[in-house]
């Protein structure tokens, strides 16, 4: 997997570095959020828009997380397990693939899914935003042929000698945290999402991706929370 980071993240707020091999640990690392950029802010509220409290804001970051990935031998399609612990708690997280720029790999990843896209202004990369017109979903893509467009426009003045940097990432599966903020769970990459949606937000296509649904009651009791808060159910399912 040369050229391929494997993410959890909702905002693109956090980072696992991954191993080579089948079988291999991933071990998730503390990361300024955003990816690359502009700069982000972490969320501090659970997937119920409940807060967690200002101990647990000033507290937390992703170092005391611990998630493992485990790939399956090769078959028809991505599969394998993640097993996470002390992640935030009752929250949404989208499980991806992100390519390394400029290489194959990551250009297949960003087929599939998805592109960030990046400008050379002279001293940094900025303007960071998404390709964000999926069209139909077959390929070629809008953001596809916005992509093969720009790929190769040149800047002798950037330290890769093109005016563009796309990084392709792939959000193949999502999930919600219990409350003490673990999960364990089996992944098979054979879907492309968009983003994520609760069905408060907005009405489940036929096309869109399976319903994850959990039930909490936040209290004062547990160490992310400093109110009570009511037993809520939240749905949601990534958008085609």
């Amino acid at each position: 997997m040369a050229g391929i980071k494997v993410l959890l993240g909702l905002s693109a707020c956090l980072v696992a570095s991954g191993g080579s091999a089948v079988g291999a640990s991933i071990t998730l690392t503390d990361i300024e959020s955003g990816s690359p950029s502009p700069t982000g802010n972490y969320r501090w509220l659970d997937v119920a828009d409940q807060a967690y409290s200002a101990a647990y804001r000033g507290s937390y970051n992703y170092t005391k997380a611990q998630v493992q990935v485990t790939f399956e031998t090769p078959g028809q399609s991505f599969r394998g397990v993640v097993a996470a612990t002390n992640l935030k708690p009752n929250f949404a997280y989208q499980l991806k693939l992100e390519g390394t720029p400029g290489t194959a790999s990551g250009e297949r990843i960003g087929l599939v899914g998805r592109w960030w896209q990046e400008e050379w202004n002279g001293a940094g990369w900025v303007n960071g935003a998404n390709l964000n017109d999926k069209g139909t979903g077959y390929a070629p893509t809008p953001n596809d042929t916005t992509y093969f467009a720009r790929r190769d426009v040149a800047d002798s003045a950037s330290p890769t000698g093109k005016h563009y940097k796309f990084t392709g990432y792939w959000v193949l599966g999502y999930f919600i945290t219990d409350s003490q903020g673990n999960v364990a769970l089996s992944f098979e990459g054979n879907s492309s999402y968009h983003v994520l949606w609760k069905t408060i937000q907005r009405a489940r296509d036929p096309a869109d991706g399976p319903l994850q649904t959990s039930t909490f009651t936040p209290s004062t009791s547990q160490p992310a929370y400093a109110a009570d808060y009511p037993q809520t159910t939240i749905s949601i399912f990534g958008e085609w």
